[in-house]
């Protein structure tokens, strides 16, 4: 054998063990990407995994956040709502009764009316006798009282705070001889009362004519004596002998004038200090000499069937 034939097995062998390597090298790449894929879908399968947990986690925070807002909602009504069911303090509405004068304990009772008709009222027990029925009430001005006709006719109000029960409910309950009592107190503490001894509402087509007693008892002095058979008068229906008071006095009422007589009064006027004419007054208040017009802090109309 030649010299060139050995060095080209040589050549061949060489070639050979390198071509060997390469597979070797080759497959132990392939065998690593294997690897490396099996490796990688296990990764994709836990991302997976939790994105689907973040999903659910996402979901239940949003869950809780709509909770927490329905909470903070009802909470604030909760609040908001407090002061309205801390109003005075008054007896439950009672079983119907015709009159206060059947009555056992002062608050607010359901009186039938000879109509028929039931409403809401509160009745006095415990001064003067008892048997009362208010029918004007002001406490501390959450009420306007400068309002319409048609107001005044069907009553404002709540029996258990500020109050006006109504002139048509007046007709009714007058139908049968009663007499007027008014309490009052300033904010000074003074208090004082009228008490007059017959008292009639007539009917609409009168204008609510006020009758009213001549014989006058009380503390407070005879500022209503003057006002028999009067109209009533509101800002938007002017009535009587009298009918610019309704404005001038910013209420509706059986105006007698609106002069400066001591025998004036304006029971249903603007509640409050520097109200001036248009306040809360009674003229013979704490044995005034001229018209006072000092403003009163509470205010309690009545009558009583007799």
């Amino acid at each position: 054998m030649s010299l060139e034939s050995n060095e080209q097995i040589e050549r061949l062998i060489v070639e050979q063990q390198a071509l060997r390597q390469s597979m070797d090298q080759l497959s132990w790449i392939v065998g690593h990407v294997e690897e490396s894929m099996k490796v990688l879908e296990i990764n994709q399968a836990n991302i997976v995994g939790n994105l689907s947990h973040v999903t659910n986690q996402s979901d239940t925070i949003m869950a809780n956040q709509h909770f927490c807002a329905n909470h903070d909602a009802l909470r604030d009504l909760y609040f908001e709502l407090i002061p309205r069911c801390h109003g005075p303090m008054l007896p439950p509405v009672t079983p119907e009764n015709s009159s206060c004068k059947n009555a056992t304990t002062s608050g607010v009772h359901t009186i039938t009316l000879k109509s028929g008709a039931t409403l809401e009222a509160l009745c006095q027990m415990d001064r003067h006798g008892g048997g009362w029925m208010v029918f004007q009430s002001r406490l501390d001005g959450t009420v306007n009282f400068n309002r319409s006709w048609v107001d005044y006719r069907n009553g404002f109000g709540d029996a258990r705070d500020e109050y006006w029960l109504g002139l048509e409910s007046l007709v009714q309950l007058t139908l049968q001889d009663s007499e007027l009592l008014i309490e009052m107190e300033d904010f000074g503490g003074i208090a004082a009362y009228a008490r007059y001894n017959y008292i009639k509402v007539e009917d609409e087509t009168l204008g609510y004519r006020l009758r009213l007693g001549s014989i006058f008892t009380g503390t407070a002095g005879d500022a209503m004596g003057r006002y028999f058979d009067e109209a009533c008068s509101t800002v938007d229906l002017r009535g009587g002998s009298f009918p610019e008071c309704a404005e001038t006095l910013a209420s509706g009422f059986w105006h007698y004038d609106c002069g400066n007589s001591i025998y004036r009064n304006n029971l249903n006027g603007i509640y409050g200090h520097g109200k001036g004419q248009q306040g809360i007054w009674w003229g013979t208040f704490n044995g005034a000499v001229n018209q006072n017009r000092s403003p009163l802090k509470t205010v309690r109309m009545m009558i009583r069937e007799l």
